[in-house]
């Protein structure tokens, strides 16, 4: 737990606390305008995947952002992480403001339509990069608790980290 960096919501310098008040306005407004069009349109709204996109956003980014004004411990690289996945939404919602204009509607619906026409192709070359970053994972295990363990290479003691790295499936070398 590294912990807040700044006090709260009012810690930092006086730019930093405005841009957290903006973005705490700014979250509510859009998180209220998604909750009226819920209330409007019932759970079907959320059957949409561009309104799904924009609730999960709007909600997760001032989730994040509530956690890390509490002034509450927190881990910084599992918020980092959190961060990194609200940016990701953030910049598709961008790619689906795109549709607005004239000159890029074209391109995202042409992109749209184009991922939808090969994604079992898509599926197929998610699996094949699976495959090998699994069988990567496992060697960097290996490597790496042979490592800590400064054995040689060739002994017993060597042969049954490996094989602890490796276990009998996926599951297993990647929770140990």
């Amino acid at each position: 737990m590294n912990g807040a960096r700044e006090d709260g919501l009012f810690g930092g310098s006086g730019s930093s606390v405005l841009m957290k008040i903006i973005i705490i306005v700014l979250s509510l407004y859009f998180i209220g305008i998604e909750i009226v069009q819920l209330k409007k349109s019932g759970w079907s709204y959320l059957h949409d995947k561009w309104n799904f996109l924009n609730f999960t956003s709007y909600s997760f980014n001032l989730a994040i952002l509530l956690v890390y004004i509490s002034g509450t411990d927190y881990d910084t690289l599992n918020l980092a992480y959190a961060s990194s996945f609200a940016c990701f939404i953030m910049w598709g919602q961008v790619f689906y403001w795109m549709r607005l204009f004239e000159k890029t509607s074209f391109y995202v619906k042409m992109i749209i339509e184009t991922m939808y026409d090969i994604r079992y192709f898509l599926i197929m070359l998610l699996v094949c990069v699976a495959t090998f970053a699994n069988a990567i994972l496992i060697l960097d295990l290996a490597q790496n608790r042979a490592a800590e363990s400064q054995l040689e290479e060739g002994s017993e003691e060597y042969a049954r980290v490996i094989n602890e790295a490796t276990g009998n499936n996926i599951v297993d070398a990647l929770l140990n």
